[in-house]
């Protein structure tokens, strides 16, 4: 897959974590990006936007990542689309697992994140 072909959703309550990823996976990457601020706004765009990833923090107000993947899943098709959980609490993978291709703990390293997200896109 080409970088340039790599459209990511990033679902993010923190607007500076929003802007950072945006920022380095759309300029340093090439990735098309949407970023939504709450569940209920992904629920809105990330279909017309389909993506080949979509990021989701796990904890936000009202929606997790979690209910809003499953929400999600409702409205649309993710049997292809890479699905990353981000999170400042202690996840395990297995508690990601059945939902989500990768476990992100937050601090990330933002200059790693597109060849993650690259890797795991080949896979």
């Amino acid at each position: 897959m080409e970088r340039s072909a790599l459209r990511v959703a990033y679902v993010d309550d923190d607007p500076d974590m929003r802007a950072m990823v945006a920022l380095t996976l759309k300029h340093s990457h090439g990735c098309p990006m949407l970023t939504c601020a709450t569940g209920a706004q992904a629920l809105r765009e990330v279909p017309a936007f389909r993506p080949d990833v979509i990021m989701l923090d796990y904890l936000m107000p009202g929606m997790n990542g979690f209910q809003t993947l499953d929400a999600l899943a409702h409205i649309m098709d993710l049997r292809d689309i890479k699905i990353v959980m981000t999170s400042g609490v202690d996840l395990t993978p297995a508690q990601c697992r059945t939902r989500a291709a990768e476990l992100l703990p937050k601090p990330f390293d933002l200059a790693q994140l597109g060849q993650l997200l690259e890797d795991l896109c080949s896979r």
